[in-house]
């Protein structure tokens, strides 16, 4: 738990959050060190978690988060009373 934490504060928490995603897969491979049958399913499976961690990790943000890409609205200013 130690380590995880410093991985967080070096690399930050949405970095961090996308290799949770890998715990499936260190789980079948600690399954297969214990000699437990892995069927095709576990191999399709751990396939497209890692795929989908090295998309997460190699996708460059553009835009602000809390813009999602659409142009900012401006409000008129109201009456001064």
């Amino acid at each position: 738990m130690v380590l995880l934490y410093k991985i967080k504060q070096k690399v930050g928490a949405n970095r961090t959050s996308v290799f949770f995603n890998l715990v499936p897969v260190v789980t079948l491979m600690i399954s297969v060190l214990m000699g437990q049958p892995v069927g095709w399913v576990h191999v399709v499976g751990t396939f497209m978690v890692i795929l989908g961690v090295v998309t997460a990790v190699r996708t460059k943000r553009t835009e602000p988060s809390g813009n999602h890409g659409q142009k900012p609205t401006v409000t008129a200013p109201g009456p001064h009373n």
